[in-house]
């Protein structure tokens, strides 16, 4: 499974159309096994299961539910973190 979230300075972006990066999670058994950065310009080419945000748009949420993408907004702080909690669910 891979996971993705707009990335700045250690911590979730707070607008997804806005963000100049994203930090993308690889998972296997519930662990993080891997951890790259893209630029934004990349990630329409990348194949991604779950993407954690802060506020996203009606158009970019469209887009992404059109790639069968999972979509968790709300979410804040340290990058890291955030993906280990939402993995603890």
């Amino acid at each position: 499974m891979k996971i993705a979230l707009p990335f700045e300075n250690n911590n979730i972006f707070s607008h997804f159309e806005h963000a100049s990066s994203f930090k993308i999670y690889e998972i296997e058994n519930g662990k993080i096994v891997t951890m790259r950065f893209v630029p934004a310009s990349d990630m329409p080419s990348i194949d991604i299961n779950i993407m954690l945000c802060g506020n996203i748009g009606e158009d970019a949420k469209r887009g992404l539910l059109d790639k069968s993408v999972s979509i968790y907004d709300g979410f804040g702080g340290n990058a890291d973190i955030a993906v280990k909690s939402f993995l603890s669910r």
